[in-house]
């Protein structure tokens, strides 16, 4: 006889992405983040409305000379490449420094943020005052017309 039971399970992972506190100052704060080969830090964050474009911000407090991070954020918009709304970019890190990047993001949809160690480089880097923060303008009305007179 047969034992009843389920044939097979599928693990579901549900991330929640993380909210801005405030409205007026849409920011989003990681105190410390260490980085170690093989692991790779992910943070899903939801994107407020009006803002088209993020700044990563932080100082590198500890790290091997020659480290090297990558840093990668992809987007999912229904009917688009996820190519369309990702960005990459690679540091190469040294300690007491502070650094910045901006990147493009869609308003009201989740952005995944990669942050990880090069796959060459060795040791442990320890990221300080580690924050992402959302900019935006958006123009009244959203299409712009050019008059040449």
């Amino acid at each position: 006889m047969y034992e009843a039971g389920p044939m097979f399970s599928v693990p579901v992972t549900v991330a929640v992405p993380l909210q801005c506190q405030e409205a007026t100052l849409p920011t989003i704060n990681f105190q410390r983040i260490l980085l170690s080969p093989t692991l790779c830090r992910r943070r899903f964050l939801h994107v407020p409305k009006d803002c088209n474009w993020a700044v990563l911000s932080f100082r590198v407090e500890k790290c091997d000379p020659l480290a090297q991070m990558v840093f990668h954020s992809v987007q999912r918009v229904p009917h688009q490449s996820f190519h369309l709304n990702e960005d990459h970019k690679q540091f190469s890190l040294s300690p007491g420094i502070q650094y910045t990047h901006e990147f493009p993001v869609v308003q009201d949809r989740t952005v995944e943020i990669c942050l990880a160690k090069y796959w060459a480089s060795s040791g442990e880097v320890v990221l300080e005052n580690c924050s992402i923060s959302f900019h935006g303008i958006v123009p009244i009305p959203s299409v712009i017309s050019w008059v040449i007179n």
